[in-house]
């Protein structure tokens, strides 16, 4: 009975990474990569050391969600308070001109209200690195997953939208 339990658990919680768009893998990987872009951006070396630390912290959970989004938020934070940022080129298909929001993993936990980009698509935004829901809206009306999630860490990202017709 014991195994059977942990198997359930397993399977559910293998099907919430699912449904988020990232195994445990992509978000390690996410995480390794912002260190390696805050090396390279001349970020002070405590910080690095906090967000290193929240990553074991994390593994030995057993990959609690809550401390993931504490991880994400950290990300996210240190890119702000030291500037570092991803060119984000952001495209629609199949048709352009649609107006995009986006919103960091954290701030849609907290319920924070999403970013509008500056431009129609296809359209360019300098964005700290982080963890980001972004979707297209047209009207008003949301025209694409609003719940997909993107990495965004490399100096140069490209984010192509399918949009629901």
């Amino acid at each position: 009975m014991r195994k059977l339990i942990v198997s359930i658990g397993c399977c559910i919680l293998l099907t919430a990474f699912i449904i988020e768009g990232y195994s445990y893998d992509e978000r390690t990987q996410f995480i390794n990569s912002a260190i390696e872009r805050f090396e390279k951006s001349h970020v002070m070396k405590d910080e690095i050391e906090l967000l290193r630390q929240k990553l074991a912290d994390w593994m030995k959970s057993g990959f609690n969600e809550e401390e993931w989004i504490d991880i994400a938020n950290t990300v996210y934070i240190i890119a702000k308070s030291n500037d570092v940022k991803s060119k984000v080129i952001i495209s629609t298909y199949p048709n352009d001109k649609a107006t995009i929001k986006y919103q960091t993993y954290g701030q849609r936990s907290r319920g924070d209200q999403p970013t509008t980009a500056k431009e129609l698509t296809t359209c360019e935004e300098d964005m700290y690195i982080g963890v980001y829901y972004i979707w297209s809206e047209r009207e008003g009306e949301a025209t694409s997953d609003k719940d997909k999630q993107y990495n965004i860490v490399d100096k140069i990202e490209e984010v192509e939208i399918a949009e629901n017709n």
